[in-house]
């Protein structure tokens, strides 16, 4: 019988600069091919490779290396039960069956919910679950978080936590407890372990008790939008073709004008423009989207025309309209893009305060203020809601209606309306 072979190795190649600590991982090898098992993560002068365990000099090497200990012997046994079953299992096999292993260690079952996420492509759910777990384990200051320890209490106490301390607002703060509240329930729903529900701070039969403890309910942000004024304003600026404030005023108005997303805007390339409208494909919704162009959005395309024809630089129907992006996203992965996009976003944002600032608008924009100002623009001009929609890409009406809100100015204009009331007598 062909047994698998097992030894604790520090991943070095998978050092995080972050945190300066590496992965401490069981190889399992079997007919010479190997996987590998994360166990816990650790600074590498701690790491003693010879005897395959936590030196002393580290502050926490009794609770680290009994809990090595523990979740190797777990892994060792469930490969033995394997064995015992099929002599000629595959490493590929084992793999899968540990793959699929819930953990009790909160933490652990996180992070193979991420490379879930991560190898599905799922980037953006992907970091936000990173970005929690990073704020959760700086909280409880240690590697492992047993299912046993998140109670009502703990949870109550972490969501204070995220608000005092961390400053998270309560949107934030519940966007984080909810994830927890996911990985949790995947914990308890595992029939594997028969744990008791009473216990889940989550349950659906504790909710009543949750609610006098834990806030879950989102509170509804005001939406910052400019004026028609406010945006003229910002049409009169003239940065220098020089200025990063060059490329973040015409982004933002075509943002503005056309109820565009962002991530939408840095990837239009010419061929999606035929001089008259975008036509897309929406990286949030990938349905395909088009919408007109107004005379604005026209001049603000046109004179970037005419400085590429002007340097003798071809226009080619796979080059950036805005050239802010430094890959092509259809040749590179979802996850690059994703950072790209993202980074190139911050930049916008940060020469927008300075465009707000010249401009004499007291608000705090940024690129999501575009798309609030076309919503608000609309709804100063009474379009149908159901039109609004449609060319702000969304597929649920009751997203749109959130826009849908009159100003303090529309509802004085109301009440003023009612001081001459000739049109509505009737002789």
């Amino acid at each position: 019988m062909n047994v698998s072979k097992f030894k604790l190795v520090l991943k070095l190649d998978k050092l995080a600069k972050s945190s300066n600590k590496a992965p401490i991982c069981l190889r399992v090898t079997k007919e010479r091919k190997s996987f590998y098992r994360t166990i816990l993560h650790v600074e590498p002068e701690y790491w003693d490779a010879k005897n395959e365990r936590i030196k002393n000099k580290h502050p926490n090497v009794v609770e680290l290396n009994a809990l090595l200990d523990k979740k190797v012997a777990e892994i060792k046994k469930e490969i033995s039960l394997l064995e015992i079953r099929d002599d000629d299992v595959s490493i590929y096999a084992m793999k899968d069956k540990l793959a699929k292993r819930t953990s009790l260690d909160l933490f652990e079952h996180a992070q193979k919910e991420m490379t879930k996420m991560y190898d599905g492509g799922q980037y953006a759910t992907y970091k936000k679950y990173k970005s929690v777990i990073k704020k959760l384990k700086k909280y409880v200051n240690k590697d492992v978080l047993p299912i046993k320890d998140v109670t009502l209490d703990f949870v109550a106490n972490y969501q204070d936590y995220l608000l005092h301390k961390v400053k998270n607002n309560i949107n934030t703060t519940i966007v984080n407890i909810k994830a927890l509240a996911r990985l949790v329930n995947d914990i308890y729903d595992n029939s594997e372990y028969n744990l008791d529900q009473n216990k889940n701070p989550f349950a659906t039969k504790n909710r009543e008790k949750n609610r006098k403890k834990i806030k879950m309910t989102r509170e509804q942000n005001e939406r910052t939008y400019l004026s028609a004024a406010e945006v003229k304003r910002i049409e009169k600026l003239r940065p220098r073709t020089a200025e990063k404030m060059y490329d973040a005023k015409d982004v933002f108005l075509v943002e503005c004008y056309t109820g565009l997303r962002i991530s939408d805007i840095l990837t239009l390339k010419w061929g999606n423009y035929d001089g008259n409208q975008f036509s897309v494909k929406m990286r949030k919704t990938d349905k395909p989207h088009t919408v007109k162009t107004n005379k604005v959005v026209k001049r603000i395309i046109e004179n970037r025309k005419e400085i590429l024809e002007r340097n003798n630089i071809n226009i080619t129907p796979d080059k950036y309209i805005f050239e802010i992006l430094k890959l092509d996203v259809e040749k590179a992965s979802a996850h690059d893009t994703l950072n790209a996009i993202s980074s190139a976003t911050a930049i916008i944002n940060k020469s927008l305060k300075e465009i707000a600032e010249r401009a004499k608008i007291q608000k705090n924009i940024s690129t999501h203020t575009g798309r609030h100002t076309f919503a608000y623009l609309m709804v100063a001009k009474n379009v149908n809601p159901f039109i609004m929609r449609d060319l702000l890409g969304h597929s649920d009406i009751r997203v749109t209606q959130i826009y849908a809100k009159s100003s303090k100015s529309d509802k004085d204009n109301a009440i003023d309306s009612l001081d001459d009331l000739e049109d509505l007598v009737v002789n």
